[in-house]
């Protein structure tokens, strides 16, 4: 894979794929905001890949199809050890590979720690290597989950994932502070940017937030100080009453935790394209955290966060050949929720 687009074996050199790392770097952003996309984008790779445009000729999130990975995990015999970092590209696949092998009754652990998908040697290494040794000289594993908690910075070893004993909690919208009101322009001409999360470039991992959050098309809910320890293990998500005023919108939502300076940093996100439903669900992910006495919880809620998501052009039509840029005016209703995995 190069710059998120899977080559097959023997398409490209290794040193072809070193210069479309170095087009990437130089080109990006003038083909990421080209129009149309299929004519913009080969200058980036040095000429056309057919795989991405069949994805960008086509609309449907169901375009592509999974693999039957409930098959695959029931003929799995051998021991599997699964890790990935709270930051890595695609923590909801590794999550959901493990959930079908535990099912399936195979010997399977996990490791989640706080890294990117670049830097797990860096900031890992010790619980990597260990867990690597111990599948290789045949011993049972030490844990079947282990996961980082962020906000206090410690390790804890579970039975499972999600661990047992957990329970959800809503959290409605009109029980916050709308610090930039209920309604957003998002203009797929100067579209939200991506800022943090699951990322491959240089803004990466947790970040200060300062800069997305001055963005005027970026609705802000922020709660009371918490007064004790509020403990998340599991999946997060929003359910959204919303509607926009474009042929087609997107909606992102972030949970960042504010520390009593006002530092808001991310914790996880998702986004989710609406389709004229009453209420807009947001899968935003799994996380481990701990918002620590005097911490507010914070969501954000806009239109897109490019390019690490395609921005939606507001109009419908498929990605590959459309020109036309249409802003979307979104209203979220007070009735919207939020749903937290709590311990």
């Amino acid at each position: 894979m190069v710059g998120g687009v899977m080559l097959k074996q023997g398409e490209v050199t290794s040193g072809q794929a070193l210069r479309i790392v170095i087009r990437m770097r130089f080109r990006l952003r003038r083909a990421i905001l080209g129009l149309p996309l299929l004519d913009a984008y080969p200058q980036v790779f040095g000429g056309r890949r057919p795989a991405l445009e069949e994805w960008l000729t086509h609309s449907s999130p169901d375009f592509w199809h999974e693999a039957n990975m409930a098959e695959a995990a029931g003929a799995m015999e051998v021991p599997v050890s699964l890790t990935l970092g709270w930051w890595d590209l695609s923590p909801a696949q590794v999550l959901d590979q493990y959930a079908r092998l535990r099912d399936a009754g195979r010997d399977v652990d996990l490791l989640i720690g706080p890294w990117t998908h670049t830097s797990a040697l860096e900031k890992g290494w010790a619980e990597v290597f260990a867990q690597a040794m111990r599948r290789l000289r045949g011993e049972p594993p030490a844990y079947r989950v282990r996961v980082h908690v962020g906000g206090t910075n410690e390790w804890r070893d579970l039975p499972g994932w999600p661990p047992p004993d957990t329970r959800a909690e809503r959290l409605r919208f009109d029980s916050l502070t709308a610090e930039r009101g209920w309604r957003f322009r998002y203009d797929p001409a100067d579209p939200t940017p991506s800022i943090g999360g699951p990322l491959q470039s240089s803004t990466q991992g947790q970040v200060d937030n300062a800069p997305l959050e001055k963005r005027g098309d970026v609705l802000l809910f922020t709660s009371d100080p918490v007064e004790r320890p509020l403990t998340l293990m599991g999946p997060v998500r929003a359910e959204l009453d919303a509607t926009t005023t474009a042929a087609s919108g997107d909606l992102f939502v972030r949970l960042c935790d504010v520390d009593p300076d006002g530092r808001s940093l991310n914790v996880c996100d998702g986004l989710t394209r609406m389709t004229g439903e009453p209420r807009t669900v947001v899968d935003m992910g799994h996380t481990a955290h701990v918002f620590r006495p005097r911490h507010r919880l914070r969501l954000q809620v806009s239109g897109g966060a490019h390019p690490r998501f395609l921005r939606n052009y507001g109009t419908g039509e498929p990605p590959g050949r459309a020109t036309r840029l249409v802003p979307t005016e979104t209203t979220i209703g007070a009735g919207s929720e939020f749903v937290l995995t709590l311990v």
